[in-house]
C-alpha cells in the first residue's frame, strides 16, 4: 500500500501489515460491485476496519450480493479458495470452504480448536 498524500487518507480503514489489507487494496476493482474503496460506505469502512485488526477469524459478507471480505485469522478457514472468493459475491461454488467453515465451528464447539481454548469461550 502506498502511503503518501490521499492515499492514506482515503484508505485509513485498512490496517498496515496485514496480509488481507493488501489484499483488498489490490482489488481489482472492475470485478466486484463495491467499486472504488474511496466510495465504501462508512459502515462498511468501519466493520472492515474492526475485521481485520482482530485475530478472531473473521467473514464478512456485506450486501444483498454478500460480497466476501475477510481477515487475516480467517484465511485458513477459505481453503483453496483462499484470495479467489475476496471481493466477490459468495454463491453456490464456495459451498466447499462454507463446509470447511462448518466442520472448523463444530470442532471449536466441542473444545478441538485453537480459537476456543485461547480466548476461553
Amino acid at each position: 500500500m502506498e502511503n503518501t498524500g490521499n492515499q492514506v487518507q482515503d484508505h485509513y480503514f485498512l490496517p498496515r501489515g496485514k496480509e488481507m489489507s493488501i489484499a483488498i487494496f489490490a482489488l481489482d476493482r472492475k470485478t466486484t460491485v463495491l467499486g472504488k474503496l474511496q466510495s465504501w460506505p462508512a459502515a462498511l469502512k468501519q466493520t472492515l476496519s474492526l475485521s481485520l485488526n482482530s485475530a478472531i477469524p473473521t467473514l464478512l459478507l456485506w450486501g444483498k450480493d454478500s460480497i466476501a471480505l475477510y481477515n487475516d485469522a480467517f484465511m485458513p478457514y477459505a481453503g483453496h479458495f483462499d484470495k479467489e472468493i475476496l471481493g466477490i459475491p459468495m454463491g453456490i461454488d464456495e459451498m466447499d470452504m462454507l463446509t470447511n467453515l462448518y466442520k472448523a465451528l463444530q470442532e471449536t464447539r466441542e473444545g478441538h480448536a485453537g480459537i476456543r481454548r485461547a480466548f476461553q469461550f
